[in-house]
């Protein structure tokens, strides 16, 4: 019996040890995962992030009226949606080793999107424009119709 006793009180001891190294090791972390994608832009550029400020601040404000003029038309709830995308284009950015994340609405609206529209197509054919020994940017306009005829 005493030896049942010892080897009980032995048992205990080295499943308390063993209980109490693996929660103080598997313990849960506070922090939420989140999963980021593409480059990010690096943090210590601070004329990016004045620039994409100001941007936001304009897109926001356009975005919100436009809103108020699809809350007076009727079956305009396709195009509020897309406002309001627009409108929370970038709302919340996740920094990860000294670059920041965010998600994009990828909307004709808003110009940080458009701008990253337009450079993926100058960097897509910038390597044909290269080879072009005398290249020019040309727009091509209709004339203008006279406001009496």
């Amino acid at each position: 019996m005493v030896q049942n006793l010892n080897q009980l009180i032995f048992q205990s001891k080295l499943d308390t040890l063993g209980q109490s190294a693996t929660t103080s090791t598997l313990k849960k972390s506070t922090k939420a995962t989140v999963t980021v994608y593409g480059k990010g832009t690096d943090i210590s550029k601070a004329e990016v992030f004045e620039r994409r400020t100001k941007k936001k601040v304009m897109t926001q404000s356009i975005a919100l009226a436009l809103i108020d003029v699809c809350k007076t038309k009727e079956k305009s709830q396709k195009l509020e949606n897309s406002f309001w995308n627009t409108y929370y284009c970038q709302n919340k950015i996740t920094s990860v080793y000294g670059r920041i994340y965010g998600n994009y609405c990828k909307n004709m609206l808003c110009p940080v999107c458009n701008g990253i529209r337009k450079a993926e197509l100058i960097n897509k054919y910038l390597p044909i424009g290269k080879n072009w020994p005398d290249a020019y940017f040309v727009t091509i306009t209709a004339k203008a119709v006279p406001a009496k005829v």
